[in-house]
């Protein structure tokens, strides 16, 4: 496994560590939804470094893939977080946006490496 194909498992395991925190997080200061929220979040965010690993060969310019996978991304987001409650769907939100970061994070340092 070189390059970019270490970019979706390691931003898997920083989501799944980080929501496993958030849902910790949520349990411990009594508010269980919010904490899952941010967790699903996460861990929908974190399959945007799978589809942007496959979408790198792909026919289609990639900024127009880009595009394509947050919107199905939030769609997704949108769709469980209303399904946890709508008190917290922004929270889902957040999760995917913060997942984002973390791709991005992991990204950078698997620049630097190389």
């Amino acid at each position: 496994m070189r390059g970019r194909h270490r970019l979706f498992p390691r931003t898997a395991a920083a989501c799944l560590a980080i929501a496993a925190g958030c849902e910790l997080w949520g349990v411990l200061s009594a508010h269980p939804a919010s904490g899952l929220s941010l967790a699903v979040g996460l861990l929908i965010g974190s399959t945007n470094a799978l589809l942007a690993e496959r979408a790198v060969g792909a026919d289609v310019p990639f900024h127009m893939s880009s595009l394509a996978r947050l919107g199905v991304l939030t769609a997704a987001a949108l769709a469980v977080g209303l399904a946890i409650g709508t008190a917290t769907v922004w929270l889902t939100l957040i999760g995917v946006a913060g997942a984002q970061f973390v791709f991005a994070g992991v990204s950078v340092r698997e620049a630097m490496r190389q």
